[in-house]
Formats: C-alpha cells, sequence, structure tokens
C-alpha cells in the first residue's frame, strides 16, 4: 500500500482534489480542524499513514475516483461542463439538485452517496464550498 501511493504521488497520478481531499483540513467536513491524513496519523499511534489500514479506503479513491455508478458519474460531469466557467453560486446549487435527483432515480443510498457526491464534485473542480452544498443536498434527500 505505501509503495503503491507513494509511486503513484512521485508519478503525479493522483489529482489535486484527492490529494487535497486527505491532506487538506478544509476538505475534511466535520474534522475540527484537522485533516483526514492528521486524524489517520493520530489514531494510528505513531503507524504513518501510508501503512495504517484506515489509508486504504482512500487509496481506493486514489485509484479509482468516487464510488458510484458510471453513468451518474457521467451524468454529473455533463452537467459540470454545461455550466461552463466561471463556475457561479447558482450553477453549484444547480449541481446540488442534479446530484438529488440522481440519488433519488437511481436508488442510491443516501449515506454512501452523500460523501462520494461530494467527492465527485472535488474531482470535477468545484471548489470545497461548493462540494459541501452538493454533500448537504444529498444528505437531506427524502
Amino acid at each position: 500500500m505505501e509503495e503503491l501511493t507513494r509511486s503513484l504521488l512521485k508519478r503525479g497520478a493522483v489529482p489535486e482534489a484527492r490529494r487535497r481531499y486527505i491532506g487538506d483540513a478544509e476538505y475534511n467536513i466535520g474534522g475540527h480542524g484537522s485533516s483526514r491524513q492528521q486524524i489517520i496519523e493520530r489514531n494510528g499511534r505513531g503507524t504513518p499513514m501510508l501503512r495504517n489500514p484506515a489509508f486504504l479506503k482512500h487509496l481506493h479513491y486514489f485509484l479509482y475516483g468516487p464510488d458510484l455508478p458510471e453513468d451518474v458519474i457521467e451524468s454529473f460531469k455533463r452537467k459540470v461542463r454545461a455550466c461552463g466557467k466561471p463556475f457561479t453560486g447558482s450553477d453549484g446549487l444547480e449541481m446540488a439538485d442534479h446530484a438529488r435527483q440522481l440519488t433519488r432515480s437511481c436508488g442510491l443510498d443516501i449515506h454512501k452517496a452523500t460523501n462520494e457526491f461530494y467527492k465527485l464534485a472535488l474531482d470535477c473542480g468545484l471548489d470545497a464550498g461548493d462540494a459541501r452544498s452538493v454533500r448537504d443536498t444529498v444528505m437531506r434527500t427524502r
């Protein structure tokens, strides 16, 4: 796990949004000012993050991206591209509504989809605030 991750990082094969998801406290909603990396290292009692079993799910994200059906990912990406640049606040709300619609229409598990849409939004270039809006909207899906 450690060797693979180091190799991926050295080659630049892990997108910045995925690296920030692990290493940036701003990207860790509910982390109380700590990044996921800091939490893993603190809870690992001296075990380096890349050797800690808690890192395995993050390595999976590094390799494969958000754990959502491919058609859901493609639909979300198309919608982001259709918004164009610059991405506005109203675009963020539109993306959040689209994620909620996809969650409902595809029968996704809301608890799982919440974080996976957050990751997808980050992967698509949304900033942490807009990605959080997507996450929070999916979380409130009924």
